[in-house]
């Protein structure tokens, strides 16, 4: 009986159409799908005279589709990419950093001698207080900040999967200032004011670091070492008033006469001082040569001291004060860095 034959579209004997495409069966898919959308298109485009000539047709579409199955089994295929090995923390980098810095510490005028003692406690044997006089208003707080920025450069250890040991050291410009005072009063016409302020100019720190991988690429770091810094500052003491005269005060040695509203004693200084930092923070790697960071830093230089002397009087010693101030400084700060 005869059949329809899936490539020719057309009814004839399945042994002569056969014949002539001995290996349809082996056609591969691609070919195969060819073939069919061939079939469709000659059942309702080809005239029906032309429709004779399909087993032709059938040869030369089967040799196509061979032909194209053997050209893309020849084509080189590409290999596949091979997997990217997680990049290492290991190695120096140089980077650099900015951020804020700010404090709030109190600085405490300390006196030297029985006349500074008097006005510092609001007593004395060998003086008497004015009536309603106070003691200084002592201890108080300087608040001081502002901008710091600066270089950093380092090594890291990534000693297993999960741990890096490292060290660091920076080195930053600061504009971190401030000014505190106070204010006591002296008599019924006359208060006694205390001013100081403080600049630090620039830390430093070397430092060791140990992080704690929570991603391949996503460091938890805490660091500590040492710190090393120059700070600038200076101390005031005036009597204010409204009524023009002076205050004037002796003991042991010691005179202070000061004309009011202006200073009466004053000082200032420039320490470079050693100290410790401590901090931690988290720095990512978002490329196998750079890292970001952010981190908080605090850091304490120990005191400075300045030598607050008064005015000089006709006769006798200077009185003085040491005003001491603390030098800590608290830092949050972001940085880039390149490892090599």
């Amino acid at each position: 009986m005869p059949k329809m034959d899936i490539a020719c579209g057309h009814f004839f004997d399945r042994a002569a159409c056969g014949s002539r495409l001995p290996a349809l069966r082996e056609t591969p898919a691609e070919g195969r799908r060819s073939v069919l959308k061939l079939k469709w298109l000659v059942q309702r485009l080809l005239p029906n005279s032309l429709r004779s000539h399909l087993p032709k047709l059938c040869v030369i579409v089967a040799a196509l589709g061979f032909g194209s199955a053997a050209f893309a089994a020849d084509l080189p295929m590409k290999a596949p990419a091979a997997p990217v090995a997680p990049s290492s923390w290991t190695g120096f980098y140089l980077g650099a950093e900015v951020g804020y810095g700010w404090s709030n510490n109190a600085d405490n005028w300390m006196p030297n001698d029985p006349v500074s003692s008097y006005f510092s406690t609001a007593s004395s044997p060998l003086l008497t207080p004015f009536a309603g006089q106070q003691p200084l208003g002592n201890p108080y707080d300087v608040r001081r900040s502002g901008l710091v920025g600066g270089l950093e450069a380092g090594y890291n250890w990534q000693v297993d999967p999960r741990w890096v040991l490292g060290v660091e050291a920076d080195l930053n410009g600061a504009n971190v200032r401030g000014t505190g005072g106070s204010t006591a009063v002296l008599s019924s016409t006359t208060n006694t004011n205390l001013s100081t302020s403080q600049t630090i100019d620039w830390y430093a720190t070397a430092r060791g670091r140990v992080g704690w991988l929570a991603m391949p690429n996503l460091m938890i770091f805490g660091t500590g070492g040492l710190a090393y810094g120059q700070t600038r500052q200076s101390s005031t003491l005036t009597f204010v008033s409204g009524n023009p005269g002076s205050v004037g005060a002796g003991a042991g040695g010691f005179v202070v006469s000061c004309q009011v509203n202006l200073a009466c004693y004053s000082g200032s200084s420039a320490n470079n001082n050693m100290g410790w930092t401590a901090g931690g923070g988290v720095e990512w790697m978002f490329d196998r040569h750079w890292s970001a960071k952010v981190e908080y830093q605090f850091v304490d230089l120990g005191s400075s001291t300045v030598l607050a002397v008064s005015t000089k009087a006709l006769i006798g010693l200077q009185s003085t004060f040491n005003v001491v101030f603390k030098d800590q400084l608290n830092v949050v700060r972001a940085g880039v860095n390149y490892k090599f």
